[in-house]
């Protein structure tokens, strides 16, 4: 399945380049009319992991080896 969607992609885009233009859509990145980024608070879920699988302030692990 990986190797038939390659190969379509293979085959769009030479079929672009023959053509002698290749159209590239705007992807991601700080336009405007953009949401800012979210606060995904990073520390918590690494402490919070942490916990889990190792002893952390004390307390026994959540899941065991």
């Amino acid at each position: 399945m990986v190797l038939g969607y390659r190969a379509g992609l293979r085959v769009r885009r030479g079929l672009l380049t023959v053509r002698g233009s290749i159209e590239k859509r705007p992807f991601g990145g700080s336009r405007p009319g953009r949401r800012p980024n979210r606060d995904r608070n990073f520390d918590l879920g690494a402490h919070s992991v942490m916990r889990d699988y190792f002893e952390v302030g004390g307390e026994p692990p959540v899941y065991s080896e």
